[in-house]
C-alpha cells in the first residue's frame, strides 16, 4: 500500500519545502514533463504504424524520423524557430528505454518446433 508521501505531488511540496529551507527555489518547470513530449508521441506513433507492418525499425530510422517530425511540428508553430533539435544516438537511446523499445535478433532459425522433435511413443 502506497503512502500519502509518495505521491508525486506530496513530493513536490517536501522537495520545494527543502530548497526553500536552504534558500534556493523550486525549479519552475518541475511538473511541465519533457520538453519535446508532443514530438516523442508522434514518432512512437510512426513507429508503431511502421512495426505493425512487420518492417524493420532502427536507431537510425527512430532519429530521422524524429528530426523529420521536429520540422514539421516546427513549421505549424508547434516550437519556436529558434528552438534546436538534434536527436543524436543517445537521445534515440533514451527514447526506446523510456518507450519499452528493444531490438532483439532471433537466435534460432530452426525450421521444426520443440514438440516435433520430441519421439513419439510407440506401442
Amino acid at each position: 500500500m502506497m503512502g500519502t508521501r509518495s505521491l508525486p505531488a506530496e513530493r513536490f511540496k517536501i522537495e520545494a519545502a527543502i530548497l526553500d529551507g536552504l534558500g534556493l527555489k523550486a525549479h519552475a518547470n518541475f511538473k511541465k514533463g519533457p520538453p519535446f513530449q508532443e514530438l516523442e508521441a508522434h514518432v512512437y506513433k510512426a513507429f508503431v504504424l511502421k512495426w505493425r507492418k512487420g518492417h524493420k525499425v532502427s536507431n537510425k530510422w527512430i532519429r530521422i524520423e524524429a528530426l523529420w517530425q521536429f520540422k514539421s511540428l516546427q513549421d505549424d508553430s508547434k516550437f519556436p524557430p529558434d528552438l534546436q533539435f538534434k536527436a543524436s544516438y543517445g537521445w534515440g537511446r533514451c527514447f526506446m528505454n523510456r518507450h519499452g523499445i528493444k531490438f532483439r535478433m532471433r537466435k534460432s532459425s530452426k525450421n521444426k518446433s520443440a514438440n516435433e522433435h520430441i519421439p513419439t511413443q510407440q506401442t
